[in-house]
C-alpha cells in the first residue's frame, strides 16, 4: 500500500511540474528487499549504469574517463545498436547511501528527461532484509520526463528488489507482474469513470493497452530495449522504451500503436454489426476516435511523431514552424471544444516546437521508399478511422 501511494504522489508531483513554473522536482520509492544490505549495495551501485529490465538484450558497460574528472560513460550494446549515458559519482557512503548526478549527455531516458539530475539511494537493513530507498531530483527540462520520471524510481527500486532477491535466493513473487501497469491502470481507470462510468471506463483501459502493446511490439520487432507499459491519469498511456535509431524506425514505432489497433477495431465493427450488440459497436467507436486522433499531425500525439519523421529530410527550422502552427491550430479547436485535458496537454508541447534539435543529435532522416511506405500506412490507417467513425456515428444519428 505504502509503494501506492507514493506513486500517486510521484504523478501529482509530475502534474505539478508540468503546469507550474516551479519545474524542479523530487521522486522516491521505497521498497523492501529479502537480501542482505551488502548484496543490496552491490546492484543498487549499479542501476544507474543499466536497464535491469532482464529483457533488453543489452550488455552495458561502463568506465571512467581519463581526464580526471570522474565522469563514468556507460555503453549499452544490442545487436546493431549503441545506447549511451554518462554519469558522475557525487558521494558515495558504502554500503549505506550514494548520490549520482546524471549528465545530460546520450540517448538514455534520465539524460533526455531533464537537467541537474541527482539519483539518490539509501539502504537500511532490517535483520536479514533491506529497506532501498531511490529519490530521483531533477529540474524538468521536456514534456516526455513529465510522464516518465514519476515512475522511474518504483521502477528501479523493483529492478534492483527483483535482481537482488534472485541472486539471494529469496525471489517469492511473480518476475513477469507488471507492478508499474497495473497501479497506474488502477488510477487511470478511476480518472476515467466520471466522464465514460465503469464499464467505458474499463473498455477505455482496454483499448488504450491494445495502442500501447503495438508501440511494444514495434520496438521489440526492431531490436530495441522496452521498459514497460504505463497509463496516465486522464490521458491515455505510455509505451516506454529506448529511442528509435533512426526516423524511419521513429515513425514505425509510432504507427504501430493505431496500425495494431486497426485489427482490434476492425473486429469489434464487423462483429458488432452482425450480432446487433450496441456494446460491441461502442468499443468500435471507441477505439476509431482514440486511433484516429492518435493520427492528427499534432505532437505530441503518435500523428505528430509520424510526421516529424516524413519531414526529417526538410531544414528543422521549417519543420519547427509547420509544426507549431499545427499545434496552435489544435488548441484552438480543443479550446471551443472545451476538452480542457487536451488543450493543457497541447500548451504544454508549445516550448517544445521552438528548440531546434543540436546537429549531433539528429538521427538519420527517412529514405523516399521508407517515407513511401511512411505515409502510406499513415494514410491508409487515418482512413480507416475515419471511415468507421463516420459509419458508426451515422447510424446513431438515423
Amino acid at each position: 500500500m505504502r509503494q501506492i501511494f507514493e506513486l500517486i504522489g510521484n504523478i501529482l508531483r509530475g502534474i505539478g511540474a508540468a503546469v507550474s513554473r516551479d519545474k524542479r522536482r523530487r521522486y522516491s520509492a521505497t521498497v523492501m528487499v529479502d537480501a542482505p544490505q551488502s548484496l543490496v549495495w552491490r546492484i543498487s551501485a549499479q542501476a544507474h549504469a543499466a536497464d535491469l529490465n532482464e529483457e533488453s538484450g543489452l550488455k552495458w558497460t561502463a568506465s571512467e574517463r581519463s581526464n580526471g574528472s570522474g565522469i563514468v560513460d556507460v555503453v549499452g550494446k544490442g545487436e546493431d545498436f549503441i545506447i549511451t549515458m554518462a554519469y558522475r559519482v557525487r558521494d558515495s557512503r558504502p554500503p549505506q547511501a550514494q548520490l549520482i548526478e546524471i549528465l545530460h549527455e546520450g540517448e538514455n531516458v534520465y539524460a533526455r528527461s531533464g537537467r541537474d539530475y541527482y539519483i539518490a539511494y539509501t539502504l537500511r537493513p532490517e535483520g536479514d532484509r533491506t529497506e532501498l530507498t531511490m529519490t530521483h531530483e531533477l529540474t524538468h527540462s521536456g514534456g516526455r520526463g513529465y510522464l516518465l520520471v514519476p515512475w522511474l524510481p518504483m521502477d528501479t527500486a523493483r529492478a534492483v528488489k527483483r535482481r537482488a532477491e534472485t541472486a539471494a535466493g529469496t525471489v517469492q513473487y511473480n518476475r513477469g507482474f507488471g507492478f508499474g501497469a497495473v497501479a497506474t491502470g488502477v488510477l487511470t481507470l478511476a480518472s476515467f469513470i466520471p466522464w465514460f462510468g465503469l464499464s467505458g471506463a474499463a473498455i477505455m483501459i482496454a483499448l488504450i493497452f491494445v495502442h500501447e502493446f503495438g508501440h511494444v511490439a514495434a520496438m521489440r520487432s526492431l531490436g530495441l530495449p522496452v521498459r514497460g507499459i504505463y497509463f496516465v491519469p486522464f490521458f491515455g498511456g505510455v509505451a516506454v522504451g529506448a529511442a528509435a535509431r533512426t526516423e524511419a524506425e521513429r515513425g514505425y514505432v509510432s504507427l504501430m500503436g493505431p496500425g495494431l489497433s486497426l485489427a482490434t477495431t476492425a473486429l469489434l465493427y464487423f462483429w458488432g454489426m452482425s450480432s446487433g450488440s450496441t456494446w460491441l459497436t461502442y468499443a468500435a467507436l471507441l477505439s476509431a476516435l482514440i486511433n484516429g486522433f492518435n493520427l492528427l499531425p499534432v505532437t505530441p500525439l503518435d500523428g505528430g511523431h509520424v510526421f516529424e519523421a516524413l519531414l526529417s529530410r526538410v531544414d528543422p527550422g521549417v519543420v519547427g514552424m509547420i509544426k507549431l502552427m499545427i499545434l496552435l491550430v489544435a488548441l484552438s479547436c480543443a479550446l471551443y471544444m472545451g476538452w480542457m485535458v487536451m488543450t493543457v496537454l497541447f500548451a504544454l508541447a508549445i516550448p517544445g516546437t521552438m528548440v531546434t534539435p543540436d546537429e549531433a543529435a539528429r538521427i538519420p532522416p527517412v529514405s523516399l521508399s521508407e517515407g513511401a511506405t511512411l505515409a502510406a500506412g499513415y494514410a491508409g490507417s487515418l482512413a480507416f478511422y475515419a471511415l468507421v467513425v463516420m459509419t458508426l456515428m451515422g447510424n446513431a444519428a438515423a
